[in-house]
């Protein structure tokens, strides 16, 4: 698994935008551009409707790569509170996949 650099983790963490490739190259670059941009949009509108520390707990394991002892420790909570965090987060997305209405949404 590739794990960001600290800075880079505490910045996904802190709900700053990933930053894409710049726009000004080749087709495929614009294209790859694009398509990363939907999905960090689409990442953002789920991770919007969790709660903060469920949300933080799901970036940090599957995007920053940390495990869940160290998503606990990064949240202040046991290793069982993160797992029932990532739970929630991961019912979360599959509801969302399976079309099914979430509240506010």
């Amino acid at each position: 698994m590739v794990r960001l650099t600290d800075s880079a983790a505490r910045a996904v963490g802190a709900g700053q935008r990933p930053q894409p490739l710049p726009a000004n190259g080749p087709r495929e670059i614009r294209e790859a551009n694009a398509s990363f941009n939907t999905m960090i949009d689409e990442l953002e509108r789920i991770l919007a409707h969790l709660p903060v520390r469920v949300a933080t707990a799901l970036v940090l394991h599957r995007v920053a790569g940390y495990s869940v002892q160290e998503v606990g420790d990064e949240l202040g909570v046991s290793r069982e509170t993160a797992k029932k965090y990532l739970a929630r987060a991961v019912e979360h997305c599959r509801t969302l996949r399976a079309g099914e209405s979430i509240k506010g949404l």
